[in-house]
Parts: structure tokens; C-alpha cells; sequence
């Protein structure tokens, strides 16, 4: 357990960085942590405000940033079944009734749909106003010939976690997805799609492309 929160601690502080190059284009500078507090109406807070000092070494600029950490989200989606707005509950926790639960979705990215599982879901305030986004490992689908007609008898959609993070925004994320180890291979993963009307659909639009 300390192990896993560690490594997710690592890849939030490199994530860190990589995001105030993305917002400021300065050099990352010092950080401390302090406790802090935000409410939003579809955000569970986690009590952890990140206190962010970036300063620009060849200059007297300097910003300040605060990014806040919750572990819960309610994200707002069309159904493809009824065409009424639905809510799917997300949970991005290292401790949910005593277990880490970091949820999987579908997001919007660069104009195509991809799954992806939650590591960190943040808000950095600018100027008071607050950004979601969150911090992901993306899935890349497995087609491999040693599964792929199987794969394709079943309707399974099978994927692959990338050691590497990446950053989304809060917006983008379509729908919660639930996803199971697939026991022929420790390393790959199979989309449960079969939980509602709706999921089957989404999935069978991603497998037919």
C-alpha cells in the first residue's frame, strides 16, 4: 500500500511539472503543501490544498498557484439509450472503504474517444478560477494476433496501460468505465461492457472503428 501511494505521489510531482510549463512556460521552481479547502457541487474535496511558487530564474517574475486534490467527481452524460442526461460517480482514492479505487473513463481527447484510469483528479486556481483536470495513465488497445480472434468472437475490447501520465481536463471525461484484469495475461485489461444499454453501445462504436 505505502509503496503504491508512493509511486502515485512521484508521478504527481513530475505531473506537477510538467503542468506549470504547460500553463506558465517558466521553470519549475519550489513547492510546499499546506492544508486547504474548496467546495464545488460535483467535487468531493480531499482536504489537501498544493501551495505552488513558480518564479522565473533570469527574471523578478513570479506566480503563484493553488491546486487542490479531491477524490471524488459526478460527471454529467447523455445516454445513448434514452437521450437523457444521466450521472456516473467517480472515485480517485487511496483509500475507499479501506482500498485504493482509481476509476476508469472515456474522454474525449484530440478529437477521438480513449479510456483511460484515473491517478489524481486536481483544480489549479489562476486568479481564483479554478481548472479541473486531472493526472491519467491512457490504455492502448491490445489487437495482438494471439488474442485478436478470440477477442473479436467475444466483442471483448481489450487494452493496455501506459507507464506514462498524462494530463486531460475535467470536462472531457464522457463516462465512468468498468474494466477487469484479463486473466489470460497479466498485463492486459478487459472493458466490462455488458453493465447497461448504454456502455454496450459506447464500446461497440469503439470496437466497429
Amino acid at each position: 500500500m505505502q509503496s503504491r501511494q508512493s509511486t502515485r505521489n512521484s508521478q504527481f510531482g513530475i505531473g506537477l511539472q510538467k503542468l506549470h510549463k504547460t500553463i506558465t512556460g517558466l521553470p519549475f521552481g519550489a513547492a510546499r503543501c499546506r492544508q486547504g479547502c474548496c467546495a464545488e457541487d460535483s467535487l468531493a474535496h480531499s482536504g489537501m490544498a498544493y501551495i505552488i511558487h513558480i518564479r522565473c530564474f533570469d527574471s523578478h517574475f513570479r506566480m503563484l498557484l493553488q491546486v487542490t486534490e479531491y477524490r471524488f467527481s459526478k460527471v454529467f452524460y447523455e445516454s445513448r439509450v434514452t437521450w437523457k442526461t444521466e450521472a456516473a460517480y467517480l472515485q480517485c482514492s487511496p483509500m475507499f472503504h479501506s482500498h485504493p479505487r482509481y476509476d476508469c473513463v472515456l474522454a474525449h481527447v484530440d478529437d477521438k474517444v480513449v479510456l483511460a484510469q484515473l491517478v489524481y483528479l486536481f483544480a489549479v486556481f489562476v486568479d481564483s478560477k479554478p481548472l479541473l483536470i486531472m493526472l491519467v495513465h491512457l490504455f492502448d488497445r491490445q489487437t495482438t494476433p494471439h488474442y485478436a480472434r478470440k477477442d473479436k468472437e467475444l466483442g471483448f475490447l481489450r487494452l493496455r496501460r501506459q507507464d506514462t501520465t498524462c494530463f486531460i481536463w475535467a470536462r472531457s471525461i464522457i463516462h465512468g468505465v468498468p474494466i477487469f484484469p484479463a486473466f489470460d495475461d497479466k498485463k492486459d485489461l478487459i472493458v466490462f461492457d455488458m453493465v447497461d444499454a448504454d456502455m454496450f453501445l459506447r464500446i461497440s462504436e469503439i470496437l466497429t472503428h
